[in-house]
């Protein structure tokens, strides 16, 4: 059942030679400011907000070395924190059969973005585009093949959709979603 050999094994050399493309682009081609102004002209230039400068993009103009420095000064926090956030994130796999079946697919691509976790401190993007991906390969192989799912009281699947989130970065301390919005509701962080 599921996807043919053939096609698992020239996802996994896919995988590893994206990985090594994307480690060698990003050592060819560090940050620098005029990277980072030129992103930030053409979007301002599309219309947007200059606000949508800050952030990600602001990064741009940082090299390897100032994210290492980032990620080794929040080490401890992301730690306690990202890995069950992680794990969290892949209850809803848990609860099939697919991964025992895909593991060296699972294991690859976590591979191909953990070099991303040593260079920047959106550990929650990480998880999420490795999440995506899993996910997508998942529907995929669903479609060829049954997967087989265990049912869940309809209470747990509210308190896992509600009681938890996964930040894209920064965070040290593990949060719960119903707490971050109160509190942002509280600071009038949104607008109704």
């Amino acid at each position: 059942t599921g996807a043919p050999r053939a096609w698992v094994d020239a996802s996994l050399a896919a995988c590893g030679l994206l990985a090594a493309a994307g480690l060698v682009f990003a050592m060819a081609f560090p940050g620098g400011e005029h990277g980072r102004q030129a992103v930030c002209d053409s979007l301002v230039g599309a219309g947007l907000d200059r606000g949508i400068c800050a952030g990600s993009i602001d990064w741009l103009r940082k090299g390897t070395a100032d994210g290492m420095t980032a990620v080794s000064s929040e080490l401890g926090g992301y730690l306690r924190v990202y890995p069950m956030l992680f794990l969290f994130a892949c209850i809803p796999f848990l609860l099939t059969d697919w991964p025992k079946r895909r593991l060296p697919l699972l294991a690859v691509g976590f591979a191909a973005t953990l070099p991303l976790y040593f260079v920047a401190v959106d550990w929650g993007r990480w998880i999420h585009i490795y999440i995506f991906l899993v996910s997508v390969t998942l529907l995929h192989e669903s479609a060829q093949a049954p997967v087989a799912i265990r049912k869940v009281p309809g209470a747990a699947l509210i308190a896992y959709l509600v009681l938890w989130d996964l930040p894209h970065c920064c965070v040290v301390w593990p949060g719960l979603w119903v707490v971050s919005m109160l509190h942002d509701l509280a600071r009038g962080a949104f607008s109704f």
